[in-house]
Parts: structure tokens; C-alpha cells; sequence
């Protein structure tokens, strides 16, 4: 009988774990998609101009950072995601600024020398700068309400806890 108590006592423990973790999936996955398409304006830049990979290249390394706070939330309960804060603040900024800066020609063939200065190019651009500065701001507002407990997950595993003791 004890041990039935026991291994309960372990479920328990690691459906809370799960859940808690959960809360933060739409970041996680936002994340991923944000630094992959950092990566890749990265890589295509250093194919063709290096002295334009610093930005994506610290949008990698500020990503990269944000990620591995992932592995430690896993195992330590804890809601502020310091560097995905930072991160997705950053992302919002560089993504505003890129939008003003693509006005411009030569800063747009600076930045995107994979792509040719044309208008299909620029509205690619620009499609894809909104998408990632909607994303952004959408896991921003997420990661603020999971700090202080707003979320629909927190109220679930409240409920959870409450039912399962």
C-alpha cells in the first residue's frame, strides 16, 4: 500500500512538472521559429556579405540564450523567463526597425544581399517582419502573464493540485 502512495506521489509530481512546462509551448515553439529564421538570414547573409551577419548573428546567440532557459524551467519550478523576455523585447525593436530600414535601397541590399532589390523582395520582407513582429509580441504579452499567474495553464494546474490532493 505504501508504495501505491509512493507512486502516486511520483505521478503526481511529474503531471505538475508536465504542466507547468506547457505553459510555456507557444513560446517555445515561437521561439524555435524565431531563431531559425534568424539562422537562416544568417546563413544567407555570411554566403554573401559577412559584415552583414552581426545582427542576426547576436539574434542567434540572444535566441540560443533564451533557449537553454528552457532545460532549467523544466526542472525548477519558476515563472519569469528572464532572457525570453529579453529576447522577444529585442526581437519586437530589430523587427520595427528592419520595417523603417527596408524603405531604403541600399540598406535593404546591405541587409538582404541574397535577395535582389526588387518590389516582390521588399513585400517578402515585409510579410515576413510582420509575421515575426506579431509572434514576438504575442509570446512578449505570454510571458508577462505567466510571470505573474495570468495564464488559462496556471488556473488548470491550480485546479489540478486542488482535485489531487
Amino acid at each position: 500500500m505504501a508504495r501505491s502512495k509512493e507512486i502516486k506521489k511520483h505521478e503526481k509530481e511529474l503531471a505538475l512538472r508536465n504542466f507547468r512546462f506547457n505553459r510555456f509551448l507557444f513560446i517555445r515553439y515561437a521561439l524555435a521559429f524565431s531563431v531559425i529564421a534568424n539562422l537562416y538570414w544568417l546563413f544567407m547573409n555570411l554566403f554573401t556579405q559577412v559584415s552583414s551577419i552581426i545582427l542576426p548573428g547576436a539574434m542567434v546567440v540572444l535566441g540560443g540564450m533564451a533557449a537553454f532557459e528552457y532545460l532549467r524551467i523544466y526542472w525548477t519550478h519558476q515563472n519569469t523567463l528572464k532572457f525570453s523576455k529579453i529576447y522577444f523585447q529585442t526581437q519586437i525593436v530589430v523587427n520595427v526597425l528592419l520595417f523603417f530600414a527596408t524603405f531604403n535601397e541600399s540598406v535593404f541590399s546591405y541587409l538582404y544581399p541574397f535577395l535582389g532589390v526588387s518590389n516582390e523582395a521588399i513585400l517578402l520582407v515585409y510579410i515576413i517582419l510582420g509575421v515575426g513582429l506579431v509572434v514576438a509580441g504575442i509570446s512578449l504579452f505570454k510571458v508577462l502573464r505567466i510571470a505573474k499567474n495570468k495564464d488559462k495553464k496556471y488556473q488548470y494546474i491550480q485546479r489540478y493540485e486542488k482535485y489531487t490532493s
